[in-house]
């Protein structure tokens, strides 16, 4: 039996992409549907750090900490060059142009970034480096807020630890490395161990990192009614007269 749905936008993966051009579909009235082929939601954008490398976005700038395109674009030049179609000059631009756009779009649906203040670029001595940094994360999330969408969410593979430490945002590693040699590093240490501590005592289940971010961007999505298949990998796409159609297997 063939079950037909038509919409806007089908969108295939739900991690950080699949999960923003969800959000931006439906903010200019469309319906998208976001297929998934795994039986949770978040892709491998769960089990990452969670930071966006966003040269000047408004979270930095608010900050205090000062940027331009300009210098993006001569950072990304000195590291990148142009290696083919996916560094053109101006898929570049683009990227740069539009990233803070698109991170005060998604603060305007909720989703609370900090800024990694301190943790620099990769390469801060190169032309156009910048040694504060300019990457985001998001907030530690609650898991409780996504209601019975909580089981939805897929969780990270774990580090190993019995317990995974709560890190704000990433830029609290470096000096949470130095606890044995510094008084910063120690009062880091103390603050992650504490809060993770607090949230096991509290009986919480708290996100912070890759998972952090897919849960602020499944719990915008639920707000907004958008719809996703788990699940459901793309098994065919079809172009007819102009017109794409797909086939999941359900």
């Amino acid at each position: 039996m063939t079950h037909v749905v038509q919409v806007d936008l089908v969108i295939v993966g739900s991690g950080i992409s699949g999960m923003t051009a969800a959000l931006a579909a439906r903010s200019r009235d469309l319906t998208p549907l976001v297929v998934e082929k795994y039986g949770r939601l978040g892709g491998t954008s769960a089990w990452s750090g969670g930071v966006l490398w966003i040269p000047n976005n408004p979270v930095m700038l608010e900050a205090g900490a000062t940027d331009s395109i300009e210098d993006a674009l001569l950072y990304l030049d000195s590291v990148v060059g142009d290696q083919g179609p996916a560094t053109s000059p101006a898929r570049k631009r683009a990227f740069v142009e539009r990233g803070p756009e698109m991170v005060s779009f998604l603060r305007g649906l909720g989703v609370p970034f900090l800024y990694n203040d301190g943790f620099p670029d990769y390469y801060p001595s190169l032309p156009g480096g910048h040694t504060r940094g300019r990457s985001l994360n998001t907030a530690i999330l609650d898991l409780a807020d996504l209601g019975d969408w909580n089981e939805r969410l897929r969780r990270q593979k774990g580090s190993g630890l019995k317990v995974d430490l709560l890190m704000a945002r990433y830029g609290e590693a470096p000096d949470m490395t130095r606890m044995m040699t510094t008084l910063a590093g120690a009062r880091m240490a103390a603050r992650i161990v504490g809060r993770t501590v607090w949230a096991a005592v509290t009986r919480k289940e708290k996100a912070a990192m890759g998972l952090s971010l897919m849960g602020q961007l499944l719990l915008a999505a639920r707000k907004q009614g958008i719809e996703f298949w788990t699940g459901s990998p793309l098994v065919e796409l079809v172009v007819e007269i102009g017109r794409a159609s797909c086939r999941e297997r359900v």
